[in-house]
């Protein structure tokens, strides 16, 4: 992102509003995780489970709408605090305000929280297909992201 005197914030926002014309979701995920834009976080839970349900039809999962639901809704908010709470995202242990080079005990040194499991979201499944499903919804979150933030970076090179 370029901060010069011929591009200004409002041409950031205007290369947004054209990126995000043409495919919503990746424009949604932006709001709702960077911007905590809660009208914008339950526009995403909407988009996301119809995404999220199409998919597995598509795929012939037998799975009840309902639960399909539950999974997207624990993808999104895991997706939206994914961060360590322990490190911050750091991926290391503090102490007295001084990083130390010992990896953060909660994360492991990764900086992201441990993945959910079946029981911690409510669904009736066992594990190891929760992680499967709740995988292939991180996955739509991920890529529709990304392929927005890739346009919007497009784009504001141009402007």
């Amino acid at each position: 992102m370029k901060c010069d005197d011929l591009h200004f914030d409002v041409d950031m926002i205007a290369s947004s509003g054209f990126v995000a014309r043409r495919k919503g979701l990746g424009a949604l995920c932006f709001w709702a995780k960077y911007q905590n834009d809660l009208s914008k976080t339950k526009e995403l839970l909407r988009e996301l489970m119809t995404r999220f349900v199409g998919l597995k039809r598509q795929q012939r999962s037998h799975l009840p709408k309902r639960t399909l639901h539950q999974i997207a809704e624990t993808a999104l908010c895991y997706w939206l605090t994914d961060t360590c709470r322990s490190c911050k995202g750091v991926k290391f242990e503090k102490r007295e305000q001084i990083l130390t080079d010992k990896p953060c005990i909660r994360c492991r040194g990764t900086g992201k929280e441990a993945l959910p499991s079946a029981q911690d979201a409510g669904v009736d499944l066992d594990n190891a297909r929760f992680r499967e499903e709740l995988a292939d919804c991180l996955n739509i979150l991920h890529s529709e992201f990304f392929d927005y933030a890739e346009r919007l970076a497009r784009k504001s090179r141009k402007a």
